[in-house]
């Protein structure tokens, strides 16, 4: 499957170059700002919108109480603006600049250390689901290609964003005791909801972790198949791995195929050493 054009992406990049840009040049005397962003823009940005929206959502903070917040180490608790528009999602966060060593520094995108959480399922759902109903209709099967780039993705968050998140249900008895049940999945899926079958009109999922020119030959894409897909996706002679539904035992079955570097018949050892 071929990925998008190169001047498709050198358009998206050069949209959130121009957003970037503009924060950069905005006139912040008290503060800098944290820009978090995910996604890029499929069209081009309303950058004076943003800009106007921006400000006016700046000049309603009472800057001491976020000061106080800052000096406190209570960065969670910083006011946040997000901000979404076709296919990309903008976080803005205000940084105090008396918590900066140079107080005429410009205010640049910046991340503040400290422990999170990570939740590669709940991006690879929003992936999915930005391009689940974006066409309409279709009369053939829809294939989405995902690559997570992260460092901390396995298939478990890969199965619990299309089935629903793994979960354990824990019974107590009248001694007080506890028990486990077994296991189940969260109605969370892009496949199964609270309603049941959902995103029916996906097909399969091509998905991937950190795929580039240089991993490809070592991260080989998995082809995972909807088994509630409205048009179900035959590829019988697919070369690479697939997971299919097993429709007798009601789970989903591991094909193994080709790895990347085999069916891309890249040389070994691959990426190449430099001298």
């Amino acid at each position: 499957m071929a990925g998008l054009p190169s001047s498709v992406e050198a358009g998206a990049d050069a949209r959130l170059a121009e957003v970037l840009d503009l924060i950069n040049k905005m006139e912040t005397p008290e503060y800098f700002l944290e820009v978090q962003h995910r996604g890029t823009p499929n069209s081009a940005i309303p950058v004076r919108e943003l800009r106007d929206a921006l400000e006016k959502r700046l000049t309603s903070l009472d800057m001491n109480a976020v000061d106080a917040l800052c000096k406190a180490g209570k960065f969670e608790a910083l006011p946040t603006y997000k901000w979404s528009r076709d296919g990309l999602t903008l976080t803005f966060r205000p940084i105090p600049k008396s918590a900066q060593a140079s107080p005429d520094a410009r205010p640049i995108g910046i991340n503040m250390g400290g422990a999170g959480f990570i939740a590669p399922d709940q991006d690879i759902r929003d992936s999915i689901e930005s391009k689940a109903k974006k066409y309409g209709t279709l009369p053939l099967p829809l294939l989405v290609a995902v690559n997570v780039i992260s460092d901390h993705c396995d298939e478990i968050d890969i199965n619990n964003a299309l089935f629903g998140s793994e979960s354990f249900v824990v019974f107590q008895e009248p001694d007080g005791s506890l028990h486990e049940g077994p296991a189940r999945r969260l109605p969370n899926g892009i496949w199964f909801g609270k309603d049941g079958h959902r995103n029916q009109l996906v097909s399969a999922v091509l998905i991937s972790t950190n795929l580039d020119p240089y991993t490809s030959g070592i991260e080989t894409p998995l082809l995972i198949h909807n088994p509630y897909a409205t048009n179900p996706l035959p590829l019988s002679s697919y070369p690479l791995p697939q997971s299919v539904p097993d429709r007798a035992t009601k789970t989903m079955k591991r094909i193994d195929g080709k790895r990347a570097t085999e069916f891309l018949r890249l040389p070994k050892p691959w990426p190449p050493a430099h001298d």
